[in-house]
C-alpha cells in the first residue's frame, strides 16, 4: 500500500445539525385480493406503506464540522446518525457511493436535528 493510499483510506467526517425532514411511512395497509383467470382463483396478501417519504442526501452536498465540503463520491460509506432531539432517526436502505437516505420516524410531526458520522470503510 502506497503512503498516498494509506492517507487517503478510513477518512471520517462529522457533520453537525443535519435537519431530518423525510419521514417514514404513515401507515400500513395489508389487505387481500382474489382474482379469477380462467376459472381459476388465485388470493394474494399484500402488504402497502402510506404516506412514507425520506431524503436523498448527496455527499457533496453536505459540509463538515471545519467547514469542508465532502467529496462526490465516499467509497463503501457508512452512515450513523446522532440524534440530539427526541425521536428516532434512520439509514433507509443501504448507503451508496454518492450519498445515502435517511428518514425520521412519523410517530412525531416536527423535523428532527440530528448530528452524522460518515466514515469511508474502504
Amino acid at each position: 500500500m502506497s503512503t498516498l493510499e494509506y492517507l487517503r483510506g478510513n477518512r471520517t467526517w462529522f457533520i453537525p445539525g443535519f435537519v431530518v425532514w423525510g419521514a417514514s411511512s404513515s401507515a400500513e395497509l395489508s389487505f387481500v385480493t382474489v382474482n379469477v383467470v380462467e376459472g381459476q382463483k388465485q388470493i394474494n396478501y399484500l402488504e402497502a406503506s402510506v404516506g412514507g417519504t425520506h431524503q436523498t442526501v448527496s455527499f457533496d452536498s453536505l459540509v463538515d464540522h471545519r467547514g469542508n465540503k465532502l467529496p462526490q463520491t465516499i467509497s463503501a460509506a457508512k452512515v450513523i446518525p446522532l440524534p440530539k432531539d427526541e425521536g428516532q432517526v434512520f439509514i433507509v436502505g443501504r448507503e451508496f457511493s454518492s450519498g445515502f437516505s435517511i428518514s425520521r420516524d412519523s410517530s412525531g410531526t416536527t423535523p428532527i436535528t440530528t448530528d452524522l458520522v460518515i466514515i469511508e470503510l474502504d
